[in-house]
């Protein structure tokens, strides 16, 4: 595998200094130009036809600044960004992710990965991510976003980045339909990505949605999800795997879930599952989800 990493930082300076909302909105989807793949399998594009949506509207609504609204606040953030050296980390982790997969790269048809850090507005950003999130999930391609970096959010960089590097390398070996998905299945791939990162990184640099899950909410949270394993559908997935809160903020129903519980519940069925049979990581990505719920004996 081969990568790219886009100069994003560059781009959103052209963007502020660009006079007239056209241009600036010209520069704006040029820099996300290279995501046209990406949008395309979203049913979008930046340039779309009868049909497609405007992928910068698709952007927007993941809380991409605008880029009539990008100004000197958005420039002291990419200043930040780049006093912690981003850009390298991103090339450093990327390299470090690719070289972990090398003894298995035939099996897994992903040539080249695309990977850019973006700004999103802070305001509209759920206080309890911490002003970072990131995307992976179409093979290929893969985002870190920040809204207001800081001391915390920036120490999880490069794990954060790992996760979504291994769901773009795992999203090209096992394709999944998000309608279908089993809530069971995206647990394990929220576990593998997470396990992932700390494999690469430290267990003390472990996400938020897993060293913040409160493990006194751990025996309701199991119960629920061990019940709910093999139903479908993404809006069903997204209660148990984001919690009540943010399920029910996204039109989602309200099962009983605390924040991120599907997500710390996966992480540590992966880490059951590696300890229990002495694979690490790599070797567990390779292995069907369902064979990890039951080997790992968490539901037991």
């Amino acid at each position: 595998m081969e990568f790219t990493v886009q100069d994003t930082a560059t781009a959103y300076r052209m963007i502020v200094a660009a006079q007239g909302t056209r241009k600036k909105q010209e520069l704006f989807r040029e820099m996300l130009m290279p995501y046209e793949g990406m949008f395309n399998a979203f049913g979008g594009s930046l340039d779309p036809k009868p049909g497609q949506y405007d992928a910068t509207k698709f952007v927007e609504g993941w809380h991409f600044i605008p880029p009539q609204e990008l100004d000197e606040k958005a420039l002291q953030r990419l200043e930040t960004m780049e006093e912690h050296h981003a850009r390298d980390l991103m090339a450093e982790t990327l390299g470090r992710a690719i070289d972990a997969f090398k003894k298995y790269e035939d099996r897994i048809p992903l040539k080249h990965i695309q990977a850019g850090i973006f700004l999103l507005d802070p305001a509209k950003m759920d206080p309890g991510d911490h002003g970072y999130t990131g995307f992976g999930g179409i093979p290929g391609y893969v985002m870190i976003t920040y809204g207001e970096p800081n001391e915390y959010n920036l120490s999880r960089f490069q794990p954060a980045l790992a996760h979504e590097v291994h769901h773009t390398i795992y999203g090209s070996v096992v394709p999944r339909n998000m309608m279908t998905i089993k809530v069971g299945e995206y647990m394990i791939v929220e576990g593998l990505a997470e396990a992932f990162g700390t494999a690469l990184y430290g267990k003390d640099k472990v996400g938020y949605y897993v060293e913040e899950f409160d493990v006194g909410q751990l025996p309701r949270a199991k119960e629920l999800l061990k019940k709910a394993l093999d139903l479908t559908g993404f809006d069903v997935v997204r209660s148990y795997l984001y919690g009540d809160r943010k399920a029910t903020k996204f039109g989602g129903k309200a099962v009983g879930m605390p924040d991120h519980a599907g997500y710390a519940v996966g992480y540590f069925i992966v880490q059951d599952y590696m300890k229990r049979t002495g694979k690490d990581i790599v070797e567990t990505t390779f292995t069907p989800a369902a064979e990890i719920i039951r080997g790992s004996g968490f539901f037991d």
